[in-house]
């Protein structure tokens, strides 16, 4: 009974901590659109594609878990459904959004910044709000459908949602991203947005509410060191080919990016997300200490955020990155609230009953 209330007092003061945090971030926000407004719906911006990344790549974890088993799933199901489960509304805030696109993208403030065909078939303002709602409808749908379904329909619906996904990311990294820039095009960054979302879920997971049992723990950390040396890999390999290309429209992109403050945050970012994480998790000791999991956990979301800085704020300048850290606290706290407070109908996809041994 003790160990129960004691709990119960860890767990209120925990949603505490994460409230005021939560609400302090979110003043900071209120603040910022008056001293920088036309840099709020940036901060914003990037924000929310971190904060989907956990909420999207949660779902293709459950998605994967539906297809192949094991006990890391079942470990980290009370963090990933209910990361999936806020999808909707992450898409009801990225809304407001789409009636800034001016103010966002220079080929919606100045179309002549583009080509004609490109303008005419994929890169305008009607297209783009209309591949942003099928991809936050379909994944929202998805993410609703998936955590209630663990039976043959669901194997099913595991398999046509991770299509759905590898489809929705392929044009969304270009739109969001890419389209920041719109001479610069990258064929491989859609898969490396696909790991950062698989990566930063990982990541939340081992922050927020990493496993108790030793096994699934050293499989969480197993997932979190593949997904690093895979988004490692990717994004080198992609960098090498831009910098042997050596074409003018690809390599601006770079030296953009090349300068202080934003060289500074390229480091800091690849050793927090890639190289940190790579070189403690060769470690067996660390791989099983939840202490361990949740710093590395971390550094690997702060990681992650400043890489989104760079790609994002680098043209709008440092101070969208000061509104996308208040953002960011803003919507993983509300996240980890959701996790935290435990809310009945999701709680209860979150932990499905157990099936009786056969006799």
């Amino acid at each position: 009974m003790m160990c129960d209330d004691c709990a119960h007092g860890t767990t209120r003061t925990s949603r505490q901590w994460l409230l005021g945090v939560t609400l302090l971030a979110a003043s900071a926000i209120v603040v910022s659109a008056v001293l920088w407004p036309e840099q709020v719906a940036v901060g914003w911006l990037i924000g929310l594609v971190v904060t989907i990344s956990v909420s999207v790549g949660s779902l293709a974890w459950l998605q994967i878990h539906c297809l192949t088993g094991g006990r890391w799933g079942v470990a980290l199901r009370p963090v990933l459904v209910p990361a999936a489960c806020c999808t909707p509304v992450l898409a009801l805030l990225f809304m407001p959004l789409l009636m800034y696109l001016p103010g966002l993208y220079q080929w919606a403030d100045d179309p002549s910044t583009i080509e004609a065909a490109v303008r005419a078939w994929y890169l305008n303002p009607d297209a783009f709000t209309a591949r942003t709602a099928i991809a936050l409808s379909g994944w929202s749908i998805l993410a609703l459908l998936t955590v209630r379904r663990t039976n043959g329909a669901g194997v099913l619906l595991a398999a046509l949602g991770l299509v759905f996904h590898a489809v929705s990311i392929s044009y969304i990294s270009i739109d969001w991203i890419l389209s920041m820039a719109p001479g610069f095009i990258s064929t491989s960054f859609g898969f490396s947005f696909a790991i950062m979302q698989l990566l930063a879920a990982l990541a939340y997971a081992a922050l927020v509410r990493p496993a108790d049992d030793r096994r699934a723990l050293h499989d969480h950390a197993a997932l979190l060191l593949c997904t690093t040396l895979a988004l490692a890999y990717i994004s080198f390999m992609a960098v090498l080919v831009l910098w042997y290309g050596n074409r003018p429209s690809k390599v601006a992109w770079l030296v953009t990016r090349s300068r202080a403050p934003w060289s500074w945050m390229t480091m800091i970012a690849l050793a927090l997300a890639c190289l940190l994480p790579a070189c403690a998790l060769l470690d067996a000791r660390l791989r099983s200490s939840r202490k361990a999991l949740r710093v590395l956990g971390a550094g690997v979301l702060v990681g992650l955020m400043l890489n989104v800085m760079v790609l994002l704020g680098a043209p709008h300048g440092l101070a969208s990155t000061v509104v996308a850290v208040f953002a960011t606290l803003t919507l993983l706290g509300g996240l980890a609230l959701v996790i935290v407070a435990r809310p009945p109908s999701i709680w209860r996809a979150a932990t499905p009953a157990r099936r009786r041994p056969s006799s």
